[in-house]
C-alpha cells in the first residue's frame, strides 16, 4: 500500500488551503474595487444602485426563504448596494447549480423505485401509535424512505465505543463496504480503518468511499482519491462537490452525512466523523462527546440506498441498488426504524420538520443533544409551547465551543427558552457534538442533523427515526447520565454587559450564515 508520507501529506493540504484562500480573497478584493469604482462614477449611478438594491430586497421579501435568512441578506444588501447582491447570488442563493440539481433528481428517481413500503408494517405501526405513525408517513412522502420492523439498534454513547464496533464489523466484511463521511482526517482512527479496508480489499471485498471536499479541505490533499484507489484495485473513491476557488453557489451544499454499510447487513450512522478528536485520541475543546448507532436488520436497506443515492451523484461509476439488496435477519420486539435523507435542493426542510413534529407530539418529556442551538422562530416556538403545556424539556449543549461566535448565538437562544420553562445544560467536560432527540421514552431520532441553519437548510443530511425500539431508552439514559456532567443554566446566568448585548445583537442578525 502506498500513501503520501506525513510531511508530504501536510504540505499538500497546506498548499491546497493556501491556494483556495488566496483565490477567494482576491475575488473579494476585486469585488470591493469594482464596488468603490461604481460609487465614484456619478450620483446617477449611486441612485440607480439604490433602486436596484430596493428592488432586490422586495424580491427577497417575496421568496420562500426563512424570515431570519432574508433579514440577514436584506441588511447586507442595504449596507453594500450591488456588492451585496453579487455576494448573495454567489453564496447566499439557495438555488443550486442546475447540473447538481439534475444529477440529484435523477439519482433520487432511480432510488425511489427500490424503496417499496411494507403495508403490514404500516398497519402495525398505525395500530401501535397513530400519531407517531403520522411522522413515518410524512417521511415516506417527503423522502421516499419507508419504516421497517425487525431491526435491532445498538446505541453508542461515545465515539470510542462506536469505533471499536466499527473495526470489528469491518473485519467481518465479505462482499462490499460503503463509506460516506463529511470529514476524514489522517491519524490513528483513519489509519486503523484504512488498514482494515486494504485487508478486506485483498480478500476480494469491493469498497466504495465518498467524502465531502469542503469537510476535508484542511484534512486531506487534493489527490487523496487517487491515493486511495492506488492502494488497491478493489477500492473506489469519489469526492462530493469538489471545491472550486472560483466563486459559485454550489459550495453552499455539502454532504454532511456519515454512513457506513457492511455487506448490506450492518449499518452505522450518527454524528461521528473519521478523525481522532471523535474518539478522544487527540484533545480538541476538551473531552469530545459524540454518539452513533449501529443497525442490524431490514432498515439497513435504507442506509444502503442513501449511500448509493449520493454516490451516483458524485461518481461516474453508477451503482445499481438492487445489486446490493440482501436478505436480512429479522429481530422481534424491535419497534420501528426509519432511515431517511434530507436534501437541500427540494425546498422541503425534512430534518427540521421531524424535530418539530416530535416536539409537538411529546406529552411528558423531551431530551435533546445538539452542538449548536441556532433556532428559527418555528422551532423555538414549538419548544416554548411544549414547555408551557407541561412537557419536561431538557436541552444539552457544549460547555467548550468549537466556534465562539456560534456559541454566543446558542446562548442568546437560551433566554426565551429558559423563560418558557425549558431546562438547559452545558457539558462542562468539553465539546458535545451529538445530534439526537427523545420524546416520552418511545420516540427518537438520531443522525447528522444539527439545530442550525446550515444543517437544516443547506446540507445533505441523514437521520434515523425510531419508535418503540429498545435503543430509545439507551438514548434517553445517556442524556440523563450526561446531565450529571453538565452545568445547569439559569436565567440569571444570562446577565450581559452592554457591550456583550451589542455584539450578540449583531451576531444574531448574521446567525443564518454561520
Amino acid at each position: 500500500m502506498r500513501l503520501l508520507k506525513s510531511a508530504d501529506y501536510k504540505n499538500t493540504i497546506y498548499n491546497r488551503v493556501f491556494i483556495t484562500t488566496v483565490i477567494a480573497v482576491l475575488q473579494i478584493i476585486l469585488f470591493l474595487i469594482l464596488f468603490v469604482q461604481f460609487l465614484e462614477i456619478s450620483v446617477f449611478v449611486s441612485v440607480a444602485l439604490y433602486f436596484l438594491s430596493l428592488g432586490f430586497i422586495i424580491y427577497l421579501v417575496g421568496n420562500s426563504e426563512p424570515g431570519a435568512y432574508k433579514l440577514t441578506w436584506i441588511v447586507i444588501i442595504h449596507l453594500l448596494p450591488l456588492l451585496g447582491i453579487i455576494i448573495y447570488l454567489l453564496w447566499g442563493e439557495k438555488a443550486p447549480a442546475k447540473k447538481l440539481k439534475d444529477k440529484v433528481n435523477r439519482s433520487i428517481a432511480k432510488i425511489e423505485k427500490c424503496l417499496t413500503e411494507d403495508q403490514e408494517t404500516n398497519q402495525h405501526f398505525y395500530a401501535d401509535n397513530t400519531r407517531a405513525y403520522s411522522t413515518a408517513k410524512y417521511l415516506k412522502k417527503a423522502t421516499h424512505y419507508p419504516a421497517f420492523e425487525g431491526t435491532n439498534v445498538k446505541y453508542f454513547p461515545l465515539g470510542e465505543e462506536y469505533f471499536h464496533d466499527m473495526l470489528n464489523h469491518l473485519s467481518l466484511a465479505r462482499n462490499f463496504i460503503f463509506m460516506e463521511y463529511f470529514i476524514i482526517s489522517e491519524g490513528h482512527m483513519w489509519g486503523e480503518i484504512l488498514e482494515k479496508l486494504v485487508e478486506r480489499a485483498e480478500a476480494g471485498v469491493k469498497i466504495y468511499i465518498m467524502y465531502d471536499d469542503m469537510g476535508c479541505l484542511t484534512t486531506l490533499p487534493w489527490k487523496y482519491r487517487q491515493e486511495l484507489e492506488y492502494a488497491h484495485p478493489n477500492i473506489k473513491c469519489t469526492v462530493f462537490n469538489r471545491i472550486k476557488p472560483i466563486a459559485g453557489i454550489v459550495a453552499n451544499h455539502r454532504d454532511h452525512r456519515k454512513i457506513l454499510v457492511i455487506d448490506g447487513k450492518i449499518g452505522f450512522t450518527g454524528g461521528i466523523n473519521l478523525a481522532d478528536e471523535y474518539i478522544n485520541e487527540i484533545v480538541r475543546f476538551g473531552h469530545w462527546k459524540d454518539t452513533g448507532i449501529m443497525l442490524d436488520g431490514p432498515a439497513v436497506w435504507g442506509l444502503t440506498c442513501l449511500f448509493i443515492e449520493m454516490w451516483n451523484v458524485a461518481s461516474d461509476i453508477a451503482l445499481n441498488p438492487m445489486d446490493y439488496k440482501v436478505e436480512q435477519e429479522y429481530h422481534e420486539n424491535a419497534g420501528y426504524v426509519q432511515p431517511f435523507g434530507d436534501n437541500p435542493l427540494d425546498d422541503v426542510t425534512v430534518g427540521q420538520n421531524v424535530y418539530i413534529d416530535i416536539i409537538n407530539q411529546a406529552q411528558e418529556s423531551i431530551y435533546i443533544m445538539t452542538p449548536y442551538l441556532v433556532l428559527d422562530d418555528m422551532t423555538k416556538n414549538s419548544l416554548m409551547l411544549a414547555a408551557r403545556r407541561g412537557v419536561d424539556i431538557h436541552i444539552l449543549t457544549p460547555g467548550i465551543p468549537d466556534k465562539k461566535s456560534v456559541f454566543r448565538i446558542t446562548r442568546m437562544n437560551y433566554i426565551p427558552l429558559l423563560k418558557a420553562g425549558v431546562n438547559i445544560y452545558e457539558y462542562i467536560d468539553g465539546f458535545l457534538h451529538a445530534k439526537s432527540i427523545v420524546a416520552d421514552s418511545k420516540i427518537g431520532m438520531i443522525g447528522t442533523i444539527n439545530l442550525d441553519y446550515r444543517s437544516l437548510y443547506l446540507n445533505f443530511e441523514c437521520g434515523v427515526y425510531m419508535y418503540n425500539n429498545p435503543a430509545i431508552l439507551d438514548l434517553e439514559k445517556d442524556k440523563k447520565d450526561t446531565i450529571d456532567q453538565c452545568q445547569k443554566i439559569e436565567l440569571e446566568d444570562m446577565q450581559l454587559s452592554v457591550m456583550d448585548k451589542a455584539i450578540n445583537g449583531i451576531l444574531m442578525v448574521f446567525a443564518p450564515l454561520m
